[in-house]
């Protein structure tokens, strides 16, 4: 042992020596043999930062079906946002934990900021889309995706569940339909994008749904029913509505429904404008089938997620700004 390390063990800090005695009794609780776990510690490499972030795996994930070179803008920018619907589900997953295990006011209005912060960092990032793909090269790869969509995305249905009661989720024209005692298959089964997705004369299903449903169907209503009573909304409404803190935690709330359903939906809308429509504003088919100028725009799908939170005139208006501006825009352009 080199003469300065055995210094550095005789003149151990209170701190060190309380240290060494946790994990040995650490290691003994557990049945096992602290000397192993040392040995591991003197051999193993240090962690250097791509492996910790494994990014010779994360860097190799990019499959373009093309030779098209924005197609890997698409495909990057696509995995971001996934990134960050994971983040959301992160933190999603510590507020609806269990009903037994008391939700903190402060806890919530902080995770509702994180939550919004996220989303306003998908609404900016936007950008890269709405101006940075070549359109005639965006032509030629999209071609290639039939019939995947982003509508296909489970984690943004999971959030969906997470946040708010199936109910607020059923599509405009299956409202009627839906009585206070719906059970929830019911209610599945009429959630705005199946109905989208679902031709309204025939009842046929598009390809896009009928695959996203093979895959994800179980997971999809396992988790609703998991959620009915211990989504975002519900907490809130059980636990924190009349807390000091509600107004504050309301305006958390307001700001989510409005970034999701109007600004984050508006901008996929204006996407399609851009790319989906020819100079004489002739719609081109959305590679999921589905009409987008109706599905795409939250004005037509009205999706609230905390209907008690807004005034009758507001709901009323939900997306209409965006609507027309963007309407505006594009025959400006």
């Amino acid at each position: 042992m080199h003469a300065k390390n055995q210094e550095v063990i005789q003149s151990a800090d209170a701190r060190t020596v309380h240290q060494i005695a946790a994990l040995l009794n650490k290691y003994s609780d557990e049945g096992k043999d602290i000397s192993c776990y040392l040995e591991k510690l003197l051999q193993e490499k240090n962690l250097d930062y791509t492996d910790y972030l494994n990014l010779d795996t994360l860097l190799t994930l990019q499959k373009p079906r093309t030779g098209q070179p924005d197609e890997v803008v698409f495909i990057i920018y696509h995995q971001v946002v996934e990134l960050f619907f994971s983040l959301m589900i992160w933190e999603l997953k510590q507020l609806t934990s269990p009903p037994q295990i008391p939700v903190d006011p402060l806890t919530f209005s902080e995770k509702i900021d994180r939550l919004n912060r996220y989303v306003q960092i998908l609404i900016a990032s936007f950008q890269v889309i709405l101006d940075g793909l070549d359109k005639e090269q965006f032509q030629k790869f999209r071609v290639t995706l039939f019939p995947a969509s982003g509508f296909q995305s489970c984690q943004y249905r999971l959030i969906e569940f997470y946040i708010t009661d199936l109910k607020n989720l059923v599509a405009v024209r299956s409202r009627g339909e839906v009585l206070p005692d719906a059970d929830l298959r019911f209610l599945y089964d009429r959630l705005y994008w199946k109905i989208g997705m679902t031709n309204p004369r025939k009842g046929d299903k598009s390809p896009t749904l009928t695959d996203f449903e093979d895959r994800y169907d179980g997971i999809l209503f396992n988790h609703a029913a998991a959620h009915k009573s211990r989504n975002l909304w519900q907490v809130f409404k059980h636990q924190l509505a009349g807390d000091p803190t509600a107004p504050e935690i309301v305006n958390g709330l307001r700001q989510l429904d409005e970034s999701m359903n109007v600004r984050w939906q508006s901008l996929h809308y204006k996407v399609a404008m851009k790319y989906l429509t020819t100079d004489e504003n002739t719609q081109i088919q959305s590679t999921g089938g589905s009409h987008w100028r109706k599905y795409l725009h939250p004005h037509f799908q009205k999706i609230i997620f905390f209907p008690a939170l807004w005034t009758e005139s507001e709901m009323a208006d939900w997306g209409a700004q965006e609507y027309w501006k963007t309407q505006q825009d594009f025959t400006a352009g």
